[in-house]
């Protein structure tokens, strides 16, 4: 009996090593385990007193269940470590953003982001919509624009990002990229309007999507994070509107089928 509690002792504390999710779970399964390693134990001793039997063959069976034991316990203690670092994983958060001009009369905003999960976070795909807006939107229509931000990519980018394997690190200096990224729509869009932005007449909305991989992930799944803001009688300050980071299988980030190919 010393030598099985000895072994309950010391996963104890791998529980404590492994750092599980839930510690109350952690206990929970220990119990577990003492109260069927003393049931064993008794009724063990009782048979050895009703036989008189105490053969080398019983201490064997006594190592043998309290191996066992050992054994199913710190299976689950990998188990239940593996499944709190997939939850952790990679986690990239936007971190600042900048507002200025690239030369005069070309505004432009800089999104910097990093790394804040507890893993490298493989590949990067990013997206934005750009939005006018006199009043603040609703929360109904800050979801749906965040929604179609979000849900733009085909089948084979998000396939083809399995083979990229361009790493981020945990905590490592920021990155940043710019929007516009180029000239055209969203350029004139600014420019046209920015004037207003700065005299409070109109919100300029910036919806963020990005979508990555780690290690980690189950098959199949994808990290996304998205960030809502708005610009607001200043570019020197930012007006948030929402932030959130999950976990979300593809079909979640495909173009939504138009309805004559959903009536296929």
């Amino acid at each position: 009996m010393v030598i099985g509690l000895a072994v309950l002792g010391s996963l104890s504390t791998a529980f404590q090593l492994a750092g599980v999710v839930s510690m109350l779970m952690a206990k929970v399964i220990l119990a577990g385990g003492i109260w069927i390693f003393l049931t064993a134990e008794v009724a063990l001793s009782g048979w050895i007193r009703r036989t008189g039997l105490f053969r080398p063959s019983v201490i064997l069976l006594s190592c043998l269940i309290s191996g066992l034991t050992s054994i199913v316990l710190t299976v689950k203690i990998a188990e239940m470590k593996r499944i709190s670092q997939g939850q952790s994983g990679a986690r990239i958060e936007v971190t600042d953003v900048v507002a200025g001009y690239t030369k005069p009369g070309e505004p432009v905003i800089n999104i910097y982001f990093a790394n804040r999960g507890n893993t490298p976070s493989l590949g990067f795909y990013k997206h934005y919509t750009l939005s006018l807006a006199p009043i603040d939107l609703d929360a109904r229509d800050i979801y749906k624009c965040q929604e179609d931000t979000t849900r733009v990519f085909t089948k084979q980018a998000l396939l083809d990002l399995y083979s990229d394997r361009s790493e981020m690190l945990p905590d490592t200096s920021q990155r940043f990229f710019s929007i516009p990224g180029f000239k055209g729509e969203d350029l004139d869009l600014i420019k046209n309007n920015f004037a207003r932005i700065l005299s409070g007449e109109m919100r300029l909305y910036v919806f963020v999507t990005m979508v990555y991989r780690d290690r980690q992930m189950q098959d199949g799944f994808y990290g996304v994070t998205e960030n809502c803001f708005y610009l607001w009688g200043t570019v020197a300050i930012r007006h948030n509107c929402g932030d959130s980071y999950r976990q979300v299988q593809m079909p979640e980030l495909l173009i939504p089928a138009s309805p004559k190919e959903q009536r296929r």
